[in-house]
């Protein structure tokens, strides 16, 4: 049997030879796509021959990440049986005869509210140069958050002025005091927008001019030996994915550990910061199927919610664990909390499980969820005309994983291939639970400094924490995650061009005097099962913290409740609604 040295090798000199006709960047990706293989072959060996001697921890360790898979998956599958599959049918029923009211469905309205002003892009979507899909991400929303976010190489003046041939006239936006710019959203109303922050601040300012000043003439976008590397690594996951389907135990603790530095690239695709072609980054965000998160849901779910209002109510990281716990001082406090500094840790291992399929069939179906009384996502706005747009791509990933469990079963038979899927679908939570949602669920992340900042860029800097930000294994093996920060204020900039900026970032916060908090591996690990441990305390039964959109009706008493739906300053839905749907 072929090594996994050679395999590695294998892979390398086949993204040697993609990159090959390119002699000119040789000198460029090789040193550092060199050493990465040879990492790559040292852990693989590594897996190889020590990890996969059975021993009493291993045995201890497999229980841990099967247990909740022998609780949950049964218990969701009576769900399904007795309350989600008939009621899709009986819904489905219903639809044929023209009287469907469940499934989600289209908005008539085509509308981006930015500033607290509406506008119309249907016909500049297909020409915007960071391609259709990333402008549709706001449609039917305040995009404020992702408008500024991902324009900072362009000069606010100019956005402004490009973005008034397409303001909508004839729609009366309550509570716009001020024409949107540079200076007046200085000093502007935080109701501009659902975050009820203050964009375009000195500190804000002061950080786009640094990205231009660094990138004058060079792509932000991902770094060529990077490719290299991830074309050396997909070679590599295919050949792990053979002895998986083969079923090699070692492949099955390989598999997580290479897919993750590909979830990395997925990640980076799902922010339009790989290539600045669409269809490159629509494929890279495909990469963290079947083994992580679907593509879609990822778009609402990350890009749109936990970018724009991180670790704010309407965040819906921070929903994904009730009842098993708690994460933030927005869920309100239940009996069963108390066990959480158990409970939440066996809910790890079933993350990537809710990612790929309990999430987007509940968005698909609209289910309400029997233990919130709410439907997913339903912090985030319009999610029904979103779902409905996407049903297509939604449908398409979930048959992507359902052909990958079949294909494991199929080859190792059920018994067998339940248990190393299973077992690898547990590797792969425990990793993105730690690296995505770890560097947020931190004391200082929710409570102290952070709660002092009216700038949505310093909110951002605050409410991660980051590990290593020096080191270059760190970088590479989290994508950048360990650099979270700078992520949040610049989320499309390629990932591995944050170890360059950092430093230049760590500056402007000392002259800002914006909080950033740097920890050792073993603090950030700490600092997380502390925060988890704190909010199990009954002492914290009655302690809360106003949202962002509380913040805003509080500010703006005049907003109206239609049909129990809270409205902010653009008139938007601050809760999904299925008000006034029409079918298109």
């Amino acid at each position: 049997m072929l090594s996994f040295q050679w395999l590695s090798i294998l892979a390398l000199l086949v993204a040697v030879g993609v990159y090959g006709l390119r002699p000119e960047t040789a000198m460029e990706y090789v040193p550092k796509a060199v050493p990465a293989s040879a990492l790559v072959a040292a852990v693989s060996w590594m897996l190889r021959y020590f990890l996969m001697v059975p021993t009493c921890l291993g045995w201890i360790t497999q229980s841990f990440l099967l247990l909740p898979w022998i609780i949950t998956v049964p218990v969701n599958i009576i769900i399904w049986l007795v309350d989600f599959i008939p009621k899709a049918i009986m819904e489905v029923a219903i639809g044929k005869a023209g009287h469907l009211q469940e499934l989600p469905r289209k908005l008539a309205k085509r509308e981006w509210f930015i500033h607290g002003k509406a506008y119309d892009l249907s016909a500049w979507a297909k020409q915007h140069p960071g391609g259709e899909r990333t402008i549709r991400c706001g449609q039917n929303r305040d995009c404020t958050a992702l408008f500024e976010s991902y324009h900072v190489f362009i000069d606010h003046a100019v956005l402004m002025k490009m973005l008034a041939r397409f303001e909508i006239k004839d729609v009366t936006v309550p509570d716009n005091p001020q024409e949107a710019t540079v200076e007046d959203l200085q000093i502007g109303d935080a109701r501009q927008n659902l975050t009820g922050l203050r964009f375009c601040d000195p500190f804000h300012e002061d950080v786009k001019q640094m990205l231009r000043d660094h990138f004058k003439g060079k792509s932000h976008k991902m770094k060529e030996w990077m490719a290299c590397v991830v074309g050396m690594l997909s070679v590599l996951e295919l050949v792990i994915v053979y002895y998986f389907l083969s079923g090699e135990f070692w492949a099955v603790i390989a598999l997580p550990f290479i897919a993750f530095i590909h979830v990395n690239t997925a990640h980076d695709g799902s922010h339009f910061a790989v290539s600045k072609h669409e269809w490159i980054n629509l494929i890279a965000s495909n990469l963290a199927t079947p083994f992580f998160f679907t593509n879609t849901a990822w778009y609402l779910q990350h890009v749109v919610q936990h970018h724009a209002y991180t670790n704010d109510e309407d965040d819906v990281d921070l929903h994904h664990f009730p009842p098993v716990a708690r994460v933030s001082l927005f869920t309100k406090w239940q009996d069963n909390f108390k066990f959480q500094w158990f409970t939440a840790y066996l809910g790890f291992p079933l993350v990537s499980f809710h990612f790929q399929f309990v999430i987007p069939m509940e968005l698909l179906f609209g289910r309400i969820d029997c233990f919130s009384g709410a439907k997913r996502f339903s912090q985030a706005q319009n999610v029904e005309d979103y779902v409905a747009r996407n049903r297509g791509q939604m449908v398409m990933e979930l048959m992507m994983i359902w052909v990958w469990v079949f294909l494991a079963v199929a080859c190792l038979g059920f018994k067998q291939g339940a248990y190393h899927l299973a077992l690898s679908w547990s590797i792969c939570s425990v990793i993105i639970t730690l690296f995505t949602q770890g560097a947020h669920l931190q004391e200082e992340c929710h409570l102290g400094t952070v709660e002092t900042y009216d700038s949505w860029a310093k909110r951002q800097c605050a409410t991660a924490v980051n590990v290593l930000p020096g080191s270059l294994p760190c970088s590479m093996i989290s994508g950048a995650l360990n650099m979270q920060s700078i992520h949040h204020v610049a989320p499309g900039i390629g990932s591995s061009h944050y170890i360059d900026l950092y430093p230049k970032f760590k500056d402007l916060c000392l002259k800002h005097d914006v909080q950033l908090v740097e920890v050792p591996l073993v603090d950030f690990i700490g600092g997380m099962c502390k925060w988890i441990s704190l909010l199990s305390n009954t002492e914290l039964e009655h302690l809360s913290r106003p949202s962002m959109s509380a913040k805003i009706m509080a500010m703006n008493p005049d907003n109206e409740t239609v049909s129990g739906t809270k409205k902010n300053a653009a008139g938007l839905s601050v809760e999904n609604s299925a008000a006034n749907p029409v079918s298109e």
